[in-house]
């Protein structure tokens, strides 16, 4: 139904660059608002950097987010947060060899 809307414009081309444009500017501004969320919890975590590579931790939380979501609650909280294998069972509400599975691959 969206294309009735580029069919109609007086200006099709005017409209779908203005579009792309608009996509742009939020996609910039997410990952904006990404990379400030990432600082923030940085110099919230005890026994961090001073400087933290941003990129790096950025690289990470792609390569997360492509994780199932099971594997990737595991990894998160056993690695990053630093909980036990069993706490993390707990957390999640599953077994401790499903976290083990989950973080050994």
């Amino acid at each position: 139904h969206r294309w009735d809307r580029v069919r109609g414009a007086d200006h099709p081309v005017a409209y779908a660059t203005g579009v792309v444009a608009n996509m742009a500017r939020a996609r910039i501004r997410a990952l904006t608002r990404e990379r400030r969320r990432v600082h923030l919890l940085w110099t919230a975590l005890p026994g961090r950097v001073h400087h933290p590579d941003v990129d790096a931790v950025m690289d990470v939380c792609r390569a997360l987010a492509k994780l199932p979501f099971r594997k990737r609650a595991c990894v998160v909280l056993h690695h990053a947060l630093d909980l036990s294998e069993k706490d993390t069972a707990l957390a999640l509400g599953t077994s401790v060899g499903t976290v083990k599975s989950q973080t050994s691959k």
